[in-house]
Order: C-alpha cells, then sequence, then structure tokens
C-alpha cells in the first residue's frame, strides 16, 4: 500500500512504517570478551567491590563503564553473588576442629549460671567484608 500518498508523506518515512526494525533478540553482553581476565581478577581478590573492578577495569584494560553493567555481568554471565557465608578458615584444620568439639563437650557439663559475659566495646569482631563478589 502507498503510505505516503495517502497520508501525505515522504517516502522515507513511509517506509519506516512498511518495514519497522526488529524488536528483541539476543544482545551480546559488552564485557565478554574480557570474561577470562575477569574471573581471573575475582579468583586472585575474591573479595573485590564492583567500584574496585570497575577502577581495575579502566586502568588495566583501558574500559570505561558503569557499574551497573559490571553487576548485571557478574551476577548473570558469572554466577556470582553478594550475600556471603561468613565462616573462619582455621574452622577446616584438624587441631582446630579438634579443640571445638572439646569446647563444645565442656560447654556441655558447665554450669552456665556461673558464667557472666559483659559487652562494653559494642565493636565488631568480624574483619571482614560484609559485600562484595563472591564466587
Amino acid at each position: 500500500m502507498l503510505y505516503y500518498r495517502r497520508f501525505a508523506l515522504s517516502i522515507q518515512r513511509s517506509c519506516f512504517w512498511q518495514y519497522p526494525k526488529q524488536i528483541g533478540g539476543y544482545r551480546r553482553a559488552f564485557l565478554e570478551p574480557y570474561e577470562d581476565a575477569i574471573k581471573a581478577q575475582l579468583v586472585d581478590h575474591p573479595s573485590m567491590t564492583l567500584k574496585e573492578l570497575q577502577f581495575w577495569l579502566e586502568s588495566e584494560q583501558g574500559l570505561t563503564i558503569s557499574i551497573s553493567a559490571i553487576d548485571k555481568f557478574v551476577r548473570q554471565k558469572l554466577g556470582y553473588r553478594y550475600k556471603k557465608t561468613v565462616f573462619a578458615r582455621e574452622q577446616q584444620r584438624d587441631d582446630v576442629a579438634l579443640a571445638r568439639e572439646q569446647w563444645q563437650a565442656w560447654q556441655k557439663s558447665c554450669d552456665v549460671s556461673k558464667r557472666v559475659f559483659l559487652d562494653k566495646t559494642s565493636a565488631s569482631t568480624e574483619l571482614i567484608r560484609r559485600y562484595g563478589a563472591v564466587l
């Protein structure tokens, strides 16, 4: 149908109405060519934040990209999540595991009514970051 005659439009504009652009489809992630370098960086520095990763990409790779694009790539492509499981690595050692078992056995036999714990510092003893990239 000749839209340009019916609606008094130019031929170019009528072609746009007849053949609209395709909507949807697969769009490749901008960071896909850097996937191996990003994986290696996150393995070397497991508690690296998105801001630090953005700075590293800019300084080492010469790539300027938003934090939201990095976040989307790291979550969807690499499978990282935000929440960390907080535990001490010393728990995996045999001597520490034995000491923990002895401590737990002793706790069952001690008189709890004679124990008092006062926390006057209100300080956190956790010396790790709560959030960052985690595999």
